[in-house]
């Protein structure tokens, strides 16, 4: 959500001041482009009784819209090795305006580091 100076929410951003990101179970970290645009690194559950957990990014525009220009219609969803649990651990934006997204391990322990070509 996004507030004013004055600590209500800014109807101006998202439709009632409130974003929601599709798709997305638990978001753990959030980064802000140069250009306004917000993501959120997070992750969702993959579901059929597997226990996994697959890290996920979502993008929404300077208005807290979700932008439909990236991903699947503003979000990206990266599954894991089989039998590996994954979820965000780490977001950011380099430089050069390309995304990258560090997963943690449940089980097996251990991590993934994913850069997007994106921007």
């Amino acid at each position: 959500m996004r507030l004013t100076s004055d600590g209500v929410l800014d109807g101006s951003f998202s439709v009632d001041g409130v974003a929601l990101f599709r798709r997305c179970m638990l978001v753990r970290r959030v980064a802000v482009a140069d250009d306004g645009r917000i993501l959120a690194g997070g992750s969702i559950w993959a579901g059929g009784g597997s226990g996994e957990f697959y890290p996920t990014l979502s993008r929404l525009d300077p208005t807290g819209l979700r932008d439909v220009s990236f991903g699947d219609e503003g979000i990206m969803i990266s599954p894991p090795e089989p039998d590996y649990w994954s979820d965000t651990r780490g977001l950011l934006i380099q430089e050069d305006g390309r995304i990258v997204l560090v997963a943690g391990g449940v089980y097996p322990e251990g991590f993934g580091v994913g850069r997007f070509l994106a921007t």
